[in-house]
């Protein structure tokens, strides 16, 4: 599930068919569905916000990735990538985390680890996402 929104994440980025791109994305959708057991993706597909009649665009994927593979943490990635979907922070912060949090591990054994207060993990992007 997970190949075939990529795979429709790719052909949106470089022009693939609209059929080719709604295939790969319906497919991914219908693999989520698989995944977990649900019967309902004949249902969902009709909603004009999940297949819509214009054509599928990178927000509709990448909400739609986000929705299937929630409990992954590449989707986190994908969201610092795209920033897609839109998310409102609910602990009470101004933003979405931008990274992870140094583990214990990492703080005790790692010299080269940051101290807790030279990072802010709601505006310090990690190197490859600045």
């Amino acid at each position: 599930r997970e190949l075939k929104f990529i795979e429709a994440e790719c052909l949106s980025r470089t022009s693939g068919s609209a059929t080719a791109i709604r295939d790969a994305y319906l497919t991914a959708i219908e693999e989520s569905f698989d995944h977990i057991g649900s019967m309902g993706y004949a249902t969902y597909i009709t909603q004009p916000e999940v297949d819509p009649a214009g054509g599928i665009t990178l927000d509709e994927i990448m909400i739609q990735k986000y929705i299937g593979l929630f409990t992954q943490p590449e989707v986190y990635n994908d969201y610092r990538r795209t920033d897609i979907p839109s998310l409102t922070p609910t602990d009470g912060g101004s933003a979405v985390l931008v990274r992870w949090p140094y583990g214990n591990d990492d703080i005790l054994f790692n010299e080269n680890a940051p101290e807790e207060d030279e990072v802010d993990l709601r505006t310090d992007r990690v190197g490859w996402d600045r």
